[in-house]
């Protein structure tokens, strides 16, 4: 909890006065099926893509989808479908892949993205589907009239939005710049269990001895910013966070 004179907590609390979170928890595992997938009639949407079997009855069929990935750490995902042919099943395509790769039975498919789904009409007892997500980091841009984020922007991987914190990065993190194109090297960081992201970037510092907020000659030098997923900030020591970053186009 914190109030307008303090910034946000910048390590995770080790109790809340109202400890909200553990029941929500445990009513969003319950209910995490009715997210992942919907039926009507004829079609199965499927909707997250999460490891995992799933058996339901489909209007007198018994139908099991499996599904095998790590996504979003990957943007592989396999899937299979049994008991369904005669029927569709509609996949979500996310707003964020703008290139993904489909392939039915092992051969190479190209579909039609409709109203964020590709459907695919099933015509055996058994179908096996995969399909790869760019999962390349990408920039996204603030609209101008959002003036605490304008001239900013903030990197993503897959679906996740991403941060730089003060611990992997120099400080402030204000003085920190994105270059642009992106130049980036990605590598697992096993004590978060997540893609960490390694940018090209550029800092200005106050020249040697200068004492003033404000000076005309700053110091710029090329430097490699560290950003993790947002989700994963304030596990480790207590420090600042920043996800807007200023850039630089070359």
């Amino acid at each position: 909890v914190h109030d307008s004179e303090h910034y946000a907590p910048a390590r995770r609390q080790e109790v809340f006065s109202c400890s909200c979170c553990p029941p929500n928890i445990t009513r969003f595992i319950a209910s995490i099926a009715d997210y992942q997938y919907t039926y009507d009639q004829d079609t199965v949407y499927v909707h997250q893509y999460m490891s995992g079997v799933a058996n339901f009855d489909l209007y007198g069929t018994s139908v099991k989808i499996s599904q095998k990935t790590n996504y979003p750490i990957s943007g592989d995902v396999d899937i299979v479908v049994k008991n369904m042919k005669g029927k569709t099943l509609a996949v979500r395509i996310p707003f964020w892949s703008k290139n993904f790769t489909m392939y039915l039975d092992g051969g190479k498919s190209d579909k039609e993205i409709k109203d964020g789904y590709v459907y695919i009409n099933i015509k055996s007892d058994m179908m096996s589907l995969t399909l790869r997500f760019d999962m390349n980091p990408r920039v996204m841009y603030s609209d101008p009239h959002n003036t605490s984020d304008a001239a900013r922007v903030l990197l993503c991987r897959g679906p996740l939005v991403y941060c730089m914190e003060s611990c992997d990065n120099a400080q402030p993190l204000r003085s920190l710049r994105l270059l642009l194109p992106l130049e980036v090297e990605e590598f697992y960081n096993q004590e978060l269990d997540c893609i960490q992201i390694s940018a090209r970037s550029l800092i200005s510092e106050a020249p040697q001895g200068n004492s003033s907020l404000y000076y005309s000659d700053p110091v710029t030098r090329s430097v490699t910013s560290e950003w993790i997923p947002y989700y994963a900030f304030a596990n480790r020591e207590e420090c600042d966070m920043l996800v807007w970053c200023s850039y630089n186009e070359q």
